[in-house]
């Protein structure tokens, strides 16, 4: 706890006497909640991950750049993460063992949520990822770094999958062959993608609904968080992450396979949503692909969890040796269940396009 409290006083004024908690929703960093009692404020503390972050002052530079980018074009609905500078007015504080670690303003009356409960969740969180990405298109693709190597080659994807199933360190592959066929099989949805050469665009990338911040009393979107990996790529990516995430009526590490469908009714309300905010600056082929982008990113995490899972857990965090396999094989599940309902999924989204014009 000491070590938290000296990080802690390269922001704040010690004097304060902080009480830290760690906040452990997250996969990839370290989060810890601060509460000054001297002053009566909160703050979050973060360390970057550098095993998944290998460069952070890319990390910081991305972050920095957006919201500056943000907050020229204000949009009274959404609050901005506000990063609190060091006493040596910096933007991060690097510690003796070369970790980076930076503090953010607390967002008083607001809170996360894992799983979707009600479709209008879907509706708000679609609403402000898809106004992250309207409010940056006119942000250079060059001003944004990649922060994570080759996130959006979805090429390299496979070849890494491959190329773990075929060292199979870890003694894993034997646990995995069929789920090492189902993608095989799946993989002309990415030749298909890269046959289309949509625009590129500077999107959020990880549009779980718990990096976004809801209203307590409201249940109103109000803030959009963790822009780590917010960076150049397809609107098609953002868009079939929050299928991925939202529409599963069970959380993505269920081994219950059984229980894995789409609810149609989330669907709905996050394709209406993400709409509203990106169909002025959407193209035709950008449209008629959105199906294509949620078959796609199930897909690439399926690919994401079993390459870690053969790899030895290196990406993300794990309760137990499987925890990896079992994600994936629930990813793979829900692909099953978007392929066998894609003609009401396209009857929807022409629904809803219909009704916006």
């Amino acid at each position: 706890m000491n070590k938290f409290r000296h990080i802690a006083g390269q922001f704040l004024d010690p004097s304060g006497n902080p009480e830290i908690t760690p906040i452990s929703n997250g996969l990839i960093n370290d989060t810890y909640l601060i509460k000054n009692s001297g002053w009566n404020e909160k703050y979050v503390l973060q360390k970057i991950n550098q095993q998944v972050f290998p460069e952070p002052d890319k990390v910081m530079d991305n972050l920095i750049c957006i919201v500056n980018h943000l907050a020229n074009r204000p949009d009274p609905r959404y609050q901005l993460l506000k990063l609190i500078k060091t006493i040596t007015n910096d933007d991060y504080y690097v510690d003796t063992q070369k970790d980076y670690w930076r503090l953010f303003e607390y967002l008083e009356n607001t809170s996360t949520i894992d799983q979707i409960t009600d479709p209008v969740q879907a509706l708000e969180a679609s609403r402000a990822f898809g106004n992250f990405i309207r409010r940056l298109n006119d942000l250079e693709t060059q001003e944004v770094k990649e922060t994570i190597k080759d996130f959006h080659n979805y090429q390299s994807r496979i070849i890494k999958l491959n190329e773990a199933a075929r060292k199979d360190e870890m003694s894993r592959k034997i646990h995995c062959r069929e789920e090492l066929d189902f993608i095989e099989k799946r993989l002309p949805y990415i030749n298909k993608f890269y046959s289309l050469s949509l625009p590129i665009r500077i999107i959020h990338s990880d549009t779980k609904i718990d990096n976004i911040l809801f209203d307590r009393q409201l249940e109103r979107a109000v803030c959009v968080i963790d822009l780590d990996i917010a960076m150049p790529g397809s609107v098609l990516y953002d868009y079939g992450d929050m299928v991925r995430s939202y529409t599963n009526k069970v959380k993505e590490d269920d081994p219950d396979l059984s229980l894995i469908e789409l609810e149609h009714d989330i669907l709905y309300y996050l394709t209406r949503g993400f709409l509203e905010e990106t169909m002025s600056l959407l193209t035709k082929q950008e449209i008629k692909n959105l199906i294509l982008g949620a078959k796609i990113v199930i897909l690439l995490q399926a690919i994401r969890n079993l390459t870690d899972f053969l790899m030895g857990d290196v990406y993300y965090k794990i309760n137990y040796e499987t925890h990896n396999l079992v994600r994936a094989q629930n990813q793979l599940k829900l692909l099953n269940c978007v392929e066998k309902d894609e003609k009401k999924f396209q009857n929807m989204i022409n629904s809803i396009i219909r009704n916006m014009k």
